[in-house]
């Protein structure tokens, strides 16, 4: 799927918004948000604030007047850890499929440092859906299943001082989308032979990285008869994929990723 990932300084349009906010902070929100929203904005959220009494982990959407205001509820801040926040970043993302949004806009609320990137990061890991072998739904179907078709083509966070940057998210979500496609992707689809040209597609991403591919004689001559041994069993021929990446100017021990796929 293709997603778009900006950074803005503010809220220009009617964008539906989201805010992450520890429960202990709830009765502060108008303060925390009232920098970013119109003053006839921080009203309608300072009446709905006195109003509601959320609970943790869970979100509500609040009409200001000019976009919707999307609140997800964490847990204390005192007790929030960043693991926890990434998970909730990645939860409320899939729970914001159902409502048919295109482009959606992510303000930190009351998070902040590492508490405000684990959240940014749980929002793009939560994009990723794998839809290769799903059908199509009629707008009937999706009524009456409770679901709603995958929307969100633009995803825009608010710039930050102590956050990623559009650059270093979009590099995460693409990272992360051509993994997991890999991953899902049925033995009998994601083969040997798939595994290298998706390999050497990677490694045409940067001249720093090398690839080396050991097949047929060349593993027997390496003595890895175990690889062959069980590539035995299968119509495709095993093969060892080696990627190298070597960022200029490297310093220190180098760090060895080591992944197992037999099909």
């Amino acid at each position: 799927m293709k997603l778009a990932i900006s950074t803005i300084r503010k809220l220009t349009d009617d964008t539906p918004v989201l805010f992450a906010i520890n429960h202990d902070l709830w009765k502060k929100l108008p303060d925390t948000v009232g920098k970013f929203l119109l003053k006839q904005e921080v009203v309608c959220l300072r009446e709905a604030a006195k109003d509601v009494s959320p609970l943790e982990e869970s979100w509500l959407s609040i009409w200001t007047g000019k976009r919707w205001a999307l609140l997800y509820i964490l847990e204390d801040s005192g007790t929030c850890k960043a693991c926890a926040i990434r998970k909730a970043g990645e939860q409320v993302t899939r729970q914001m499929r159902m409502l048919g949004l295109e482009r959606i806009t992510v303000c930190p609320g009351t998070l902040a440092n590492g508490n405000w990137m684990a959240f940014q990061e749980g929002v793009v890991l939560g994009m990723y859906e794998f839809t290769k072998w799903k059908g199509v739904l009629t707008e009937q179907q999706q009524q009456q299943q409770g679901r709603a078709k995958w929307k969100i083509k633009e995803v825009s966070f608010l710039s930050t001082s102590h956050g990623y940057d559009s650059d270093q998210l979009q590099v995460l979500f693409n990272a992360v989308e051509v993994a997991k496609v890999l991953v899902d992707s049925p033995p009998s689809e994601a083969t040997p032979e798939l595994l290298e040209q998706s390999a050497k597609e990677l490694a045409k991403t940067s001249k720093h990285i090398s690839m080396t591919v050991l097949k047929g004689n060349t593993l027997k001559s390496a003595g890895l008869g175990g690889i062959m041994a069980v590539g035995q069993g299968s119509d495709h021929a095993p093969r060892l994929i080696i990627l190298e990446y070597v960022p200029p100017k490297s310093k220190g021990a180098p760090i060895l990723l080591v992944g197992k796929g037999v099909t």
